[in-house]
């Protein structure tokens, strides 16, 4: 191809025609140009189905995070009901006689789990912290999942609070009068069985620190699902334009 425009430029110049000589020159520069904007054209489109594959790659991950976390999430709503009601119902033992005490109000007196939520943000993470968000093209999608570690950060905050009235508050006033032998099975070690000092649960039911600490993670509690609604409906909503980004680029 090279030695045939050769051929043609040297007759040209041959024939002493500079005119012709122009006219072919300035098309045969429309060529070059053409045919570079063709290349960077197709590697442009290379680029660009690279940089697709590796966002449905992206997408998918963030479907699976989110789906676990939106799990998680709608699990622990339905335990929350749970244990709320079990507070609520020792602040309605608080003054009883400990002999008004059944062994199922015990157990519920006894009670101090908790149970955490887990929120998967492994993918998210490292999409904020690099530069892959800018391969995500809908920008809808990159705005919530930008503003989305706020929401989350909120609902660990709580799940903190809850963590801390439990753990520094309401077992350290329960442990001050229960015997927490008195729960377990002492089979296993029989020389404690007849030694353990007896629970005081009159007292207990009559301590103002205890009241307090009940209403403390009850109010706690009370709050942790509005934010769990909040944080779910949130995830829902990235999850549902996630799934719609992955079909279409499927």
């Amino acid at each position: 191809m090279l030695k045939f425009f050769r051929n043609i430029r040297r007759r040209l110049l041959d024939s002493g025609s500079l005119r012709k000589y122009f006219v072919y020159a300035i098309g045969e520069i429309i060529l070059v140009v053409i045919g570079i904007l063709i290349a960077l054209q197709i590697n442009n489109w290379n680029e660009n189905r690279k940089d697709r594959a590796k966002e449905l790659k992206i997408l998918i991950n963030l479907q699976q995070d989110f789906r676990y976390t939106q799990k998680a999430l709608e699990t622990s709503l339905q335990s929350y009901p749970i244990e709320i009601g079990r507070l609520r119902s020792a602040l309605g033992y608080i003054g009883m006689d400990a002999s008004e005490l059944t062994s199922e109000m015990k157990d519920t007196i006894y009670h101090t789990n908790y149970r955490p939520t887990a929120i998967v943000e492994g993918t998210l993470n490292s999409i904020l912290n690099t530069d892959k968000l800018e391969l995500i093209s809908n920008d809808s999608l990159k705005y919530l999942l930008t503003a989305y570690p706020a929401e989350v950060n909120k609902f660990k905050s709580q799940q903190d609070n809850v963590k801390r009235i439990v753990l520094e508050i309401q077992r350290p006033v329960l442990e001050s009068f229960i015997t927490l032998a008195e729960f377990r099975d002492m089979e296993g070690i029989p020389d404690l069985k007849n030694k353990v000092i007896p629970s005081d649960f009159e007292n207990l039911l009559k301590s103002r620190d205890y009241q307090n600490a009940l209403m403390d993670r009850l109010n706690q509690n009370d709050f942790l699902v509005t934010i769990a609604e909040r944080t779910l409906v949130k995830t829902s909503a990235i999850l549902e334009i996630i799934e719609r980004e992955i079909e279409k680029k499927k």
